[in-house]
C-alpha cells in the first residue's frame, strides 16, 4: 500500500509531497512549484516569460534529482 508520508513546504515556494510503502520500499516525491511555469527549475529559459511562464532559481531541478537519487541507490542484482 502506498501511503503519503508527508507533505512540507519548501522556501516557501514548494510544496513536497512523499508517498512511500511501494514494492521493495519505492518511494516517490512529487514537488509542486506555486506560481512556475514550464521551465527547468534553476535552468535558463529560452523564450521570454509571456511564452513558458515564469522561472525561479530558488530551486534547482539538477540538485533536487541528484539529491534523490543519491538517497535511493539501484540496489545491486
Amino acid at each position: 500500500m502506498i501511503v503519503v508520508d508527508a507533505s512540507t513546504t519548501v522556501a516557501n515556494i514548494a510544496e513536497v509531497i512523499v508517498h512511500t510503502g511501494g514494492r521493495d520500499g519505492t518511494e516517490v516525491v512529487f514537488t509542486t512549484i506555486e506560481g512556475h511555469g514550464h521551465i527547468w527549475p534553476g535552468g535558463k529559459s529560452p523564450l521570454p516569460a509571456f511564452i513558458l511562464g515564469k522561472a525561479t532559481s530558488r530551486l534547482n531541478a539538477n540538485d533536487a534529482v541528484w539529491d534523490f537519487f543519491q538517497s535511493h541507490p539501484k540496489p545491486n542484482p
